[in-house]
């Protein structure tokens, strides 16, 4: 999982797994956004932990899933395309 956008009423909140080293596992992070409300927050980071971001990142979507949220998984456009 690399982003899941989930909304609930008029409200979005997006969760996204960035790689600061473009093609590496790790490092990682695990963002956490609520761009109606311009806030932004860094949730859990791994430094040499293979597949610990994804793994927290689906765990906290489907927390929110069960509070009523709906999401959905979205493609990022950071990542560079072959063809």
């Amino acid at each position: 999982m690399a982003k899941e956008v989930c909304e609930q009423g008029s409200m979005t909140r997006v969760v996204t797994v960035v790689y600061t080293e473009p093609g590496q596992p790790v490092p990682c992070e695990v963002l956490y956004e609520k761009p109606t409300e311009h806030q932004s927050l860094i949730l859990w980071r791994a430094q040499n932990q293979t597949g610990y971001c994804e793994a927290q990142a689906q765990k906290f979507v489907e927390k929110l899933k069960t509070l009523g949220w709906s999401c959905s998984p979205t493609q990022t456009s950071n990542e560079s395309a072959d063809g």
